[in-house]
This record gives C-alpha cells, sequence and structure tokens, in this order.
C-alpha cells in the first residue's frame, strides 16, 4: 500500500459562487458556465419558437429543438457535477462541507 492509502485523508469544502469550490488544501474548482456557452444556440432556437404560429406542427418541432438544447445544458451541468464529486470521493476519506 502507498503512504496515501494509509493515511486517512480528510479535507473541508466551501461552497462558493464565483468558484464552485474551494478546498482546504487550497484546489479552487471552477464554476461551469454552460448556459454561458450555450446561450447562442439557446437564443438562436427561441427566436425560431416565437416565429412560428401558433398552435403548428412546425412549432411543435421548434419547441422540441429548444428543450432538446436545455435538456443538453442540464446534462452538462450533471456531469459536471458527477465529475467534481467522483474526483473527490476517490482521494477523501473525510469530508466537510460550508456552505
Amino acid at each position: 500500500m502507498t503512504d496515501k492509502a494509509k493515511k486517512p485523508k480528510a479535507i473541508g469544502i466551501d461552497l462558493g459562487i464565483s468558484h464552485l469550490a474551494i478546498t482546504s488544501d487550497g484546489d479552487l474548482f471552477d464554476n461551469p458556465k454552460h448556459s454561458q456557452y450555450e446561450e447562442r444556440k439557446l437564443k438562436h432556437l427561441q427566436r425560431l419558437v416565437s416565429k412560428k404560429k401558433k398552435g403548428s406542427s412546425r412549432r411543435k418541432k421548434a419547441v422540441q429543438l429548444l428543450a432538446k438544447q436545455h435538456e443538453r445544458v442540464v446534462n452538462k451541468r450533471r456531469d459536471a457535477a458527477h465529475k467534481t464529486h467522483d474526483s473527490w470521493l476517490t482521494t477523501i476519506t473525510s469530508l466537510y462541507l460550508k456552505t
């Protein structure tokens, strides 16, 4: 076994706004700005929806495309959160949160 595996590692995590989290070790986890990156595509799709006639089949298709794009943003956020949490759980034995 390595020294890291023998010694339990405990860190504190401070959740923030400008950074997703800051650990007591000094590691910074940036807050991913997925909606800002996808904003151009969302604006375009929203414009397409607004220009379609209410009740038309083309509007329904445009709404489905817009919903799919929103879902992509949500999935990216979830993926980033899971990857961050997994990286903590593989290296840390005790975790203390400050919100």
